[in-house]
């Protein structure tokens, strides 16, 4: 509000000081006019009108002087204002600069609060990683019973064909993207291929395969020992050096970097849910739940 002040101040004294300046010129065209009379009439003198017309012009030659005097009160003024104007902008400027200083340092502290929260980044999964961690660690594990049950099923190969994997809101729900195989391999599945899958999953629950896990292999002695089949579709970064390889002993092997069960019971039983495949994509998804709900009824 006082810069605005100030700055309608400064507009005001500006339009006074031209306003002055006209009148002056006006008034300085006036005198002129009045001496050239003086000068036509001192030939014939005529001392009463004479005397007035000295006395005009002391009046404008006085109110001369005034407006001048007023002008140069105008012109500091203006000055000082454009001075103060000139200030208050460098002070603008720099609140300005400040204030995207600050900016900048939160957005770099949010950034960092973030990365800070993110202990690990696996661009295949979409994770969940709220709720029970002995719920998640038994899904995870779910997801390479089932992988091997679909393998088994659909004969298609183990290496590189995991193309995603996702965690439900739910406890105990997951699902898994299969992709990458030769034409007429993936398909959208019936009901009878849908129950072969559960029931050879639960097969392997039933048998409480172990679940080992091969630690800080280097990668040239993990590939020599399970070729490709570890990966999958999207590839370790060439920057990691070891890895962990998981193996369900003639089910499933992958690289994994989670807390996964001892073994396949304790995954109690699977389910098979919904099914969508992708035709365009030739990409098959299957949803898929576990836990005490879905035990395995003994034989």
């Amino acid at each position: 509000l006082i810069r605005s002040n100030r700055m309608a101040a400064s507009t005001t004294a500006i339009q006074q000081l031209k306003y002055l300046q006209y009148k002056t010129q006006i008034l300085n065209s006036y005198i002129k006019s009045l001496e050239t009379i003086l000068k036509s009439i001192s030939t014939n003198p005529n001392e009463r009108l004479l005397a007035s017309l000295r006395l005009n012009l002391q009046n404008i030659e006085q109110k001369v002087l005034t407006d001048r005097a007023k002008e140069q009160q105008l012109t500091l003024q203006n000055n000082t204002l454009l001075s103060e104007i000139k200030d208050l902008t460098v002070e603008k400027d720099a609140l300005y600069k400040a204030i995207c200083l600050k900016e900048e340092e939160a957005k770099t502290a949010a950034t960092s609060d973030t990365s800070d929260l993110s202990t690990e980044k696996v661009p295949r999964r979409q994770q969940k990683t709220n709720g029970d961690s002995n719920k998640r660690m038994i899904v995870e594990t779910a997801l390479h019973v089932i992988k091997g049950a679909v393998v088994k099923v659909l004969k298609i190969p183990t290496a590189r064909t995991t193309m995603g994997v996702h965690f439900s809101d739910q406890p105990w729900r997951g699902a898994i993207t299969i992709g990458n195989c030769a034409d007429g391999k993936l398909c959208k599945i019936d009901a009878n291929v849908k129950q072969q899958i559960e029931d050879t999953a639960n097969e392997c629950i039933r048998q409480n395969v172990a679940c080992t896990i091969h630690e800080g292999l280097s990668r040239t002695e993990a590939e020599s020992k399970f070729g490709h089949e570890m990966y999958d579709f999207y590839a370790v970064p060439d920057s990691v050096e070891k890895v962990n390889v998981l193996e369900i002993k003639d089910w499933n092997i992958n690289c994994t970097n989670k807390m996964l069960c001892k073994s396949t019971a304790e995954l109690m039983g699977l389910i098979v849910r919904k099914t969508k495949f992708n035709g365009k994509k030739k990409q098959l998804t299957i949803e898929f739940t576990v836990g005490p709900q879905t035990k395995c009824k003994d034989e």
